[in-house]
């Protein structure tokens, strides 16, 4: 797994963006980087703000893929292919898992988590049409 060095980074922040390459998870990271249990989340995601620091995260993460050969595309690939051997077997659980990965990949609508509503004409909803405005 590539570790990050310090350079401009302070001992902790480097220590984070090497404990945040073991399962992507901030919280965690920051706990075992030395950052207060209590405070973790906050750190977390601080640090992941932090410019330095989501740079050297991200050259990271990069460098692990090139490293490990698996990229977005890959595991689209791997999906495509869990998902088709699924149907294959009449597996609907597995094919729905995989086609919901793949769904997210390419950005289908209708994975979104959340939709936006509007109403006629785009303007706004109106829940109550007889009640009047104040």
């Amino acid at each position: 797994m590539p570790k990050v060095g310090t350079g401009s980074l302070n001992v902790r922040q480097a220590r984070f963006v090497n404990e945040y390459l073991i399962d992507c998870n901030a919280t965690q990271a920051a706990i075992r980087s030395g950052y207060s249990e209590h405070t973790a989340n906050e750190q977390g995601s601080r640090l992941l703000a932090n410019v330095k620091v989501g740079a050297a995260v991200k050259v990271a993460l990069d460098a692990r893929a090139a490293e490990t050969g698996y990229t977005a595309r890959w595991v689209l690939e791997q999906a495509a292919d869990v998902y088709n051997e699924a149907r294959t077997e009449n597996d609907r659980t597995s094919a729905l898992k995989a086609l919901d990965i793949c769904g997210k990949h390419v950005d289908v609508q209708a994975f979104k988590d959340r939709a936006e509503i509007t109403g006629k004409d785009g303007g706004p909803v109106i829940l109550w049409p007889n009640m009047k405005s104040t």
